[in-house]
């Protein structure tokens, strides 16, 4: 059984939800080995963080005459790497995905940030200069 509960600072409940977690930790059958864990929230990555790497990715493709899919494809090798994937007796390479990590938990809002990063220096290896990011901007390309 997984249990995830994000326990916000305003939440009304908090000190019930707190002692139902204590509640249920103290409750626990102790026959199987159990994971607890427990860390600071870190907020999904925002619709404007996509954005805002999608428009870097289309301005720096049209600079250097590459789509935006094959812009995306670089950056996400270059900041999150390849994993091997195994399908019969062949293997491939496959780009980690800038929705989820290796875990499979969404991207957080750090490392969604990285990618744009990764989109600016990528830039700088081409000696190529993108726009700062102004979400009145980007906001009307993507829509």
């Amino acid at each position: 059984m997984n249990k995830r509960y994000i326990l916000h600072a305003d939440d009304k409940h908090k000190e019930s939800v707190k002692a139902n977690a204590l509640s249920f930790i103290s409750n626990l059958s102790m026959d199987k080995s159990v994971e607890i864990i427990i860390r600071r929230y870190r907020k999904n990555k925002t619709e404007a963080q996509r954005g805002a790497f999608h428009f870097l990715c289309q301005a720096l493709g049209d600079q250097l005459g590459y789509s935006l899919n094959e812009i995306k494809e670089l950056v996400k090798k270059d900041v999150y790497g390849v994993h091997e994937v195994r399908i019969g007796d062949l293997a491939f390479e496959v780009t980690c995905s800038s929705e989820r990590n290796e875990d499979g938990d969404p991207r957080t809002t750090d490392e969604y940030a990285r990618l744009i990063d990764g989109v600016y220096r990528m830039a700088g290896y081409a000696g190529e200069i993108l726009p700062a990011l102004d979400p009145a901007h980007w906001l009307k390309k993507a829509g």
